[in-house]
């Protein structure tokens, strides 16, 4: 164990020479800084020059944090959906929609649907209304609206003729 330390220290002592830092039994010094100015110690020094390279490992890398995973709603084309329902509520209007796996879900404004980055702007009683964005021949996103209209199978339930 003794060995092991004394490796580590000496891997630590060459390291800090590497870098050109004074070993670690110098006296004080002051280490300038546009913002502050403070005392450290030149093992306090060495530390925070090994330490400028090494990533936090408590942080989300950039490209894991940038990613975002779809959700169901977002692996079909929104033309493939199916509307079955509208559901009110005290503050918000969802809607039941069928999705091509045979999944149904809950939808409200805000969400996203479609393959396209689909998002639902609008639900009334019988459409949702989608904003997609699609490239155009230009080669420039733009947006385009989109629909799903709830079927109405029979017409003539619960109408009476005279």
């Amino acid at each position: 164990m003794i060995t092991f330390i004394f490796a580590l220290y000496s891997c630590f002592i060459a390291y800090s020479a590497e870098i050109g830092v004074a070993a670690p039994d110098s006296p004080e010094k002051t280490v300038s800084s546009p913002v502050i100015q403070k005392q450290v110690s030149d093992e306090e020094e060495v530390i925070e020059k090994a330490l400028l390279g090494i990533r936090d490992p408590f942080s989300v890398p950039e490209s894991i944090s940038s990613v975002r995973v779809k959700t169901e709603l977002e692996k079909f084309p929104v033309h493939k959906f199916k509307m079955l329902g509208v559901m009110t509520g005290p503050k918000k209007v969802k809607a039941l929609v069928l999705a091509p796996n045979g999944k149904t879900y809950f939808v409200q404004s805000g969400d996203l649907i479609g393959n396209r980055k689909g998002k639902i702007v609008r639900i009334n009683s019988n459409s949702i209304q989608i904003v997609e964005k699609i490239i155009n021949v230009f080669g420039k996103e733009q947006d385009s609206q989109a629909e799903i209209v709830l079927p109405n199978e029979n017409p003539s339930v619960g109408l009476r003729s005279p």
